[in-house]
């Protein structure tokens, strides 16, 4: 318990803290949006199910690679790009379901970028 408290009174690792909290909401909201919008345009759970695959298994192919990369890169930097390109492809998100684009096409390849 003691721990606990002390990792708490450390500013960097409340900051860190703080911003890993909205950083996950972020991300458990984005992938059920995809899988509510995948549900809405096509009422199967089967491709709500393949949603969930293209958001996730491209990780294991590029994560090697990205791995390599970040070690060898400003680590602030490589954060920065793909936070920058995480928000990038929510605002895509938002602007082509409010403008009608959002079918179950545009929606598996969304998935498949932000699995990448």
């Amino acid at each position: 318990m003691q721990m606990e408290r002390n990792a708490l009174r450390n500013p960097q690792y409340r900051l860190y803290f703080i911003g890993n909290v909205f950083s996950m909401n972020a991300i458990w909201m984005q992938r059920i949006i995809v899988g509510w919008i995948g549900w809405q345009e096509t009422g199967s759970a089967a491709f709500v199910g393949v949603l969930g695959f293209l958001l996730f298994f491209p990780t294991f192919f590029v994560s090697p690679m990205l791995g390599v990369i970040s070690d060898r890169t400003n680590i602030i930097t490589f954060a920065r790009i793909t936070q920058s390109s995480f928000a990038a492809l929510a605002g895509i998100l938002a602007l082509a379901t409010l403008l009608g684009f959002a079918d179950a096409t545009f929606v598996a390849v969304y998935a498949t970028m932000v699995g990448l």
